[in-house]
C-alpha cells in the first residue's frame, strides 16, 4: 500500500506549506497575526486533506478530500494576493506562484482520474 507521504502531490503540498511558513515570517505581519495564521492554516490544510483522503479507502472519499485540498490551496493563493495589497513588502515570488499552480494542476489531474474510475 502506498502511504500518503509517498505521494508526489503530498510532497508538493508539504513544500507549499514550508514556503508559506517562511514567507509569512516576514516582519510586516508581526502586527497582524490573523493574516499570518490564516495563510499558514490554509497551506497546512492542503497536505492534511490529501493524507486524510488517501486514508479513507474509497476513491469517492479521496476525491472529496482532494476537492477540499484544492479549495484550501486556492485560499492560500487568494490570501497572498490580498495580503500583498495590504503589505507590499510581502511578495509572492514567481517561483512560489509556480509551485502553487503546479500543485493545483496535480490535484486537479488526480481528481479527474478518480472521477473517471468511479464512472
Amino acid at each position: 500500500m502506498i502511504e500518503f507521504y509517498d505521494l508526489r502531490i503530498w510532497q508538493e503540498a508539504k513544500e507549499v506549506f514550508k514556503t508559506t511558513y517562511m514567507v509569512t515570517r516576514h516582519p510586516c505581519l508581526d502586527n497582524d497575526r490573523y493574516v499570518r495564521l490564516q495563510l499558514r492554516r490554509a497551506a497546512y490544510s492542503v497536505g492534511l486533506n490529501i493524507a486524510e483522503g488517501k486514508g479513507r479507502g474509497t476513491a469517492k472519499q479521496y476525491r472529496q478530500f482532494l476537492l477540499v485540498a484544492r479549495g484550501s490551496l486556492e485560499e492560500v493563493h487568494s490570501g497572498f494576493y490580498i495580503a500583498q495589497e495590504l503589505f507590499p513588502e510581502l511578495q509572492m515570488t514567481p517561483e512560489f506562484e509556480a509551485q502553487i499552480k503546479k500543485l493545483k494542476l496535480s490535484i486537479s489531474a488526480l481528481i479527474k482520474k478518480l472521477a473517471a474510475s468511479n464512472e
